[in-house]
C-alpha cells in the first residue's frame, strides 16, 4: 500500500486515480490487523495518506461512472470497518470535500448515495464531522441552488443523528456558525427555506447548552424575519410553527414573569415592519394566538407593550385582522391577568355599526367589559362611533345582537355618554323590546 501511494504521488492525474483504486484490494486484506500490533499505526498512516490523495484529486474520480462506483465502494468499506472511529476525521474531511465539489454529474453522484446514508445516520461520524467544519459545509450546501437535490438527501439522513451535534460547550465555534447563518440567510433558495429553519431548530433544540438566546441576540430571527418579508410569502411564517415547541422549554422561559418570551418576542417584532400586508398580518396573528395556548396561567408570554405593537400595525380597512386582534385580546384577558389599557385606544377605528352587524365582535364587547375603568374614558367615543348616522331600527338590531351595549349604557349612564342623538335612539327603541328583561 505504501508503494502504491508513493507511486501515485509522483504519477500524472489519470494514473494516480488508477493506482489509488487498485489499493482497494490491499486495504481489504490488512484491515483485520490487530489494533495492538506495531503495524496498526502504519495502517492508519496509509489510510490517512490515501484520503489526502483522494481529496486533492476527487474531481477526476467523479468524471467517470465506473470510477465513481469503485470509489464509493472503497469509502463504504472504510465507513463500515471496525476502525471507523479511528479514521472518522479522514472520512469526514472527504465527505466535506465531496459535498462542496462543483458540477457533480447526477448519475455519478447517485453512486455515493449509499455512502452518504451510512455516514449521516451513523453516530460515529457526527462529532468528527462537526469538528472538521461539517455544519458550515451543510449550510453552504443548503444555500447553493445547484445542490438542492443533494441537500435533500443529506437533510433526510441527518435527522437520525442531529441530536449528536452542538454537544460541545465551545461557544466560540457556535457563534461563528451562527454568524455564517445570519450573514447568508438572504441566499437561501426559497425551496430550501423551511428545511433551513428546521435545520437550525433541530441543532438548537438538541444542543447541550442553551444556544437559542445567543442565536436570537446575534440577530438570527431578525435575519429570518427579513428573509420572509423580502420573499413576500406568508407561508414562510412556518418558521414560528417550527420553533413553537421551544417556547415553553425551561431553557427559554424567562426567569422573571414580566419578561416577554424570547421566541414570541421575535414574532412580535414582525409586526414592526412598515407596510405589513394583511395576509402577513393575519398569518402572524394566528400563530401568536396559537402560541398563547401553550402557556399556563402563571406566565403570560407577552406584555401590554407587545399587544400594543400588534394593534399598531393594523389599518382601519383591515377588518379581518381586527377580529383576530379582538380574539387575542380576549384570550389574554380571560387566561392571564393582562392589562389591556394601552391597547384600548387602538380599537377605535373599528367601532363601526356596519362592521359590528356584518361580523361577530362579541369578544370585543367581552374585552371592553372586563377592562372596566380602563374603558371609561373612551365610552362616549365608543357610542358616538357605533351610532353615527343610524336610525332607531338599526340601533335596535345592534342591541339585539349585542345586549352588552345596554349594560354599558347602564354602567356608564352617569358619565355624560348621552348625546342628543343617542338619547333619541335610546328612547325610540324602548317599545320595540318584546323581551321583558331586555325592556
Amino acid at each position: 500500500i505504501e508503494l502504491f501511494l508513493q507511486e501515485a504521488s509522483n504519477a500524472d492525474k489519470n494514473i494516480q486515480c488508477q493506482l489509488l483504486l487498485q489499493a482497494d484490494s490491499f486495504f481489504r486484506k490488512v484491515m483485520t490487523i490487530n489494533q495492538e500490533s506495531p503495524e496498526f499505526p502504519r495502517l492508519l498512516k496509509c489510510i490517512h495518506s490515501f484520503f489526502q490523495s483522494l481529496d486533492s484529486n476527487l474531481s477526476l474520480f467523479l468524471e467517470d461512472n465506473g470510477k465513481s462506483k469503485s470509489l464509493s465502494d472503497i469509502i463504504i468499506f472504510f465507513t463500515k470497518s471496525s476502525i471507523a472511529s479511528q479514521i472518522s476525521s479522514d472520512i469526514s474531511i472527504f465527505t466535506i470535500t465531496f459535498l462542496l465539489i462543483n458540477d457533480l454529474n447526477e448519475e455519478n453522484l447517485k453512486c455515493f448515495y449509499p455512502f452518504l446514508h451510512i455516514f449521516f445516520t451513523t453516530p460515529t461520524f457526527a462529532v468528527p464531522f462537526e469538528n472538521e467544519g461539517g455544519l458550515n459545509c451543510l449550510w453552504k450546501l443548503l444555500i447553493d441552488p445547484s445542490k438542492v437535490n443533494l441537500f435533500e438527501i443529506v437533510f433526510s439522513d441527518i435527522q437520525q443523528t442531529i441530536n449528536l451535534y452542538f454537544q460541545s460547550k465551545d461557544s466560540e465555534k457556535t457563534n461563528e456558525f451562527f454568524t455564517t447563518v445570519i450573514e447568508t440567510t438572504k441566499d437561501i433558495p426559497i425551496s430550501n427555506a423551511t428545511k433551513a429553519f428546521q435545520f437550525i431548530h433541530d441543532l438548537i433544540s438538541n444542543s447541550q447548552t442553551n444556544i437559542l438566546i445567543p442565536f436570537i441576540n446575534q440577530g438570527g430571527f431578525t435575519s429570518f424575519n427579513q428573509y420572509i418579508i423580502d420573499h413576500s410569502d406568508p407561508s414562510l411564517l412556518t418558521l414560528y410553527h417550527i420553533f413553537m415547541s421551544l417556547c415553553i422549554s425551561p431553557k427559554v422561559i424567562p426567569e422573571y414573569p414580566d419578561e416577554v418570551n424570547p421566541i414570541i418576542g421575535e414574532l412580535i417584532k414582525f409586526f414592526e415592519f412598515p407596510e405589513l400586508s394583511e395576509s402577513f398580518q393575519k398569518s402572524a396573528m394566528k400563530i401568536l394566538l396559537k402560541s398563547l395556548s401553550l402557556f399556563t396561567k402563571n406566565y403570560c408570554p407577552i406584555q401590554p407593550e407587545s399587544l400594543y405593537i400588534v394593534a399598531s400595525s393594523l389599518k382601519p380597512e383591515q377588518k379581518e385582522s381586527a377580529l383576530l386582534l379582538f380574539q387575542i385580546s380576549h384570550y389574554l384577558m380571560t387566561n392571564f391577568n393582562f392589562d389591556i389599557t394601552l391597547t384600548i385606544p387602538l380599537f377605535f377605528p373599528f367601532y363601526d355599526y356596519n362592521f359590528f352587524i356584518e361580523n361577530d365582535v362579541h369578544q370585543l364587547f367581552e374585552v371592553l367589559k372586563m377592562a372596566e375603568d380602563s374603558f371609561l374614558p373612551f365610552v362616549p367615543l365608543f357610542f358616538t362611533s357605533i351610532t353615527k348616522n343610524i336610525n332607531p331600527e338599526q340601533f335596535f338590531d345592534l342591541i339585539d345582537k349585542y345586549p352588552t351595549i345596554l349594560e354599558f349604557l347602564n354602567v356608564y349612564v352617569n358619565d355624560n355618554i348621552f348625546t342628543d342623538h343617542l338619547l333619541t335612539l335610546f328612547y325610540s327603541i324602548s317599545p320595540l323590546f318584546k323581551d321583558r328583561k331586555m325592556y
